[in-house]
């Protein structure tokens, strides 16, 4: 810690010397170097540069170096291979408990009436199905307003309408 603090008061004392010794200001070339210079260097608690912890491998700097030194840690690339492994452990569980509980809802077909659920939750909107389309993706003409919108199935209800000539008047029986 005390080293990274001297290299940045070391950084520091540069950078303030290079602008005052210029008319012009900063060298911001000088700079860029500094910095990409600090980046590189091996922190000494951990052994690993910024960039090492970072990016996992150096970057290329004004200071020639072997092109080994570019190439990802192989640490780093096994540690990625096991992450990837529990990842899809995890997600294979989160499929099958997804599964257990979600239903299958049916194909809908071309002209049917449906509800549209709308961006608040609510079964607001109606319209009817003028296209299929493949990956349970519908083409829905709204009733409201005429447009033309792409819903995916689970956003969609089929619902049908009531006609006059369906609803049967009660027969009012009397006690007696």
């Amino acid at each position: 810690m005390e080293e990274q603090k001297w290299l940045l008061r070391l950084l520091n004392a540069l950078f303030t010397t290079t602008a005052r010794q210029m008319v012009g200001g900063l060298n911001t070339d000088t700079a860029a170097r500094a910095i990409l210079q600090y980046r590189n260097t091996p922190l000494p608690d951990i052994k690993l540069s910024p960039a090492q912890i970072l990016l996992h491998h150096q970057l290329c700097d004004c200071i020639p170096a072997h092109p080994d030194h570019y190439q990802p840690h192989k640490e780093w690339d096994l540690t990625a291979e096991e992450r990837e492994i529990a990842l899809g452990k995890r997600n294979h569980i989160l499929v099958k408990n997804h599964d257990a509980t979600a239903r299958k809802l049916q194909p809908l077909v071309l002209g049917t009436n449906v509800v549209v659920q709308g961006e608040t939750k609510r079964w607001e909107h109606t319209g009817r199905i003028v296209e299929v389309l493949p990956y349970r993706q519908y083409r829905i003409r709204m009733f409201h307003s005429g447009r033309v919108i792409l819903r995916n199935r689970q956003f969609l209800r089929e619902y049908t309408t009531i006609h006059p000539e369906d609803i049967h008047p009660l027969s009012i029986y009397s006690c007696s």
